[in-house]
């Protein structure tokens, strides 16, 4: 990959905090020359305060946390539980050990009136925090959305 042209590798999943040997990936791409970065829902960094200190050692460079909302009642909507003081602690561990930290937002109808709040908890975080992603919600995989919760140019 490096050969290519490649520079930047962002492990996804499922969840890659529940792969065993994600900190040895993460060593590994880091001795291929890459920058590695995670795309995470945050519940094990949130739940385990050292995890995040081992990801960072590993070489992580940037953790890319789901989060869709600050009001418990939309996140059970939208994810179907309430982890968003997981994730407020994930936010804090990742940017604690020093890992670069951004939101990727799934916004839909759910939501989309709360994003205000949602950019206000990120700006309390800088200078750790760096990045947000807005991504409209789409259906595909476990989605389970109905229609109505989508935001499109045509019902918008």
């Amino acid at each position: 990959m490096r050969d290519s042209g490649g520079r930047v590798i962002t492990l996804t999943g499922g969840e890659p905090t529940l792969h065993e040997d994600l900190p040895r990936m993460i060593s590994k791409a880091r001795e291929l020359g890459l920058i590695v970065e995670i795309a995470t829902n945050g519940l094990v960094c949130g739940q385990d305060d050292q995890y995040a200190t081992r990801l960072k050692k590993s070489g992580l460079a940037r953790a890319w946390l789901q989060f869709d909302t600050l009001d418990p009642e939309t996140h059970r909507l939208m994810r179907g539980h309430d982890h968003i003081a997981t994730k407020m602690k994930a936010a804090k561990n990742l940017i604690k050990s020093g890992i670069r930290l951004g939101f990727v937002v799934t916004v839909t109808r759910y939501n989309c009136h709360q994003l205000g709040e949602v950019i206000d908890y990120a700006l309390s975080l800088v200078p750790g925090f760096q990045f947000i992603v807005f991504q409209v919600a789409a259906p595909g995989g476990r989605f389970l959305l109905p229609r109505e919760a989508m935001v499109d140019k045509e019902t918008s």
